[in-house]
């Protein structure tokens, strides 16, 4: 009945029809839509899932970290001048406590220099350029001073060059030598 219905009402049976498959296809792109932001908060589930297995990690060694860290600060405030001292007068304390070191040494400074201050990430690089003369074995004093000095420091450049020297009769020959050493201690920022 329902079949000669639609034969000879053929204009109201393919209304009928689509009027009842507009709900459906509303329905059907429902359920895609939903099953479409599913699977994305499932890959954000996924992709989030590391990030908080790593914070759970963190949390729990939260106090040894903390430790760890203040160790850290500590160690670095040993190398590095801090932040509360300005570049110039670390470059000054610098200059002073390296002559000092190098004139107890044996060796005599015949000119100190003062770099330009470069500026990085997290440091200010401040560089110190000397000219010492002296006997090979108070450089070598010098040079061994440097490894205890307080902030840490490191040499750059390092030219030597043998002096020349007068020799008296009967007097030990010894070796003097003439160095040029270009000196960097960082300055915290932070």
């Amino acid at each position: 009945m329902m079949i000669a219905w639609a034969k000879m009402h053929r204009r109201s049976a393919t209304i009928c029809g689509l009027t009842l498959l507009v709900p459906l296809l509303v329905y059907l792109s429902l359920v895609v839509d939903a099953w479409g932001l599913r699977a994305s908060y499932q890959e954000d589930i996924e992709r989030l899932q590391p990030r908080i297995a790593r914070m759970q990690g963190i949390q729990a060694f939260e106090k040894e970290l903390g430790a760890s860290a203040g160790t850290v600060r500590r160690q670095v405030a040993d190398l590095v001048y801090p932040p509360s001292i300005d570049a110039a007068s670390a470059g000054t304390s610098l200059q002073k406590e390296v002559r000092q070191l190098m004139g107890s040494a044996g060796l005599a400074v015949s000119n100190s220099q003062l770099l330009p201050v470069r500026e990085e990430e997290k440091f200010d690089r401040v560089s110190l350029k000397l000219t010492v003369a002296g006997e090979l074995p108070a450089l070598d004093r010098a040079l061994a001073s440097l490894n205890d000095f307080s902030p840490r420091v490191t040499v750059a450049t390092f030219d030597v060059w043998p002096t020349r020297q007068r020799r008296s009769k009967g007097a030990e020959p010894t070796q003097q030598v003439t160095a040029t050493i270009e000196l960097v201690a960082l300055r915290s920022l932070l």
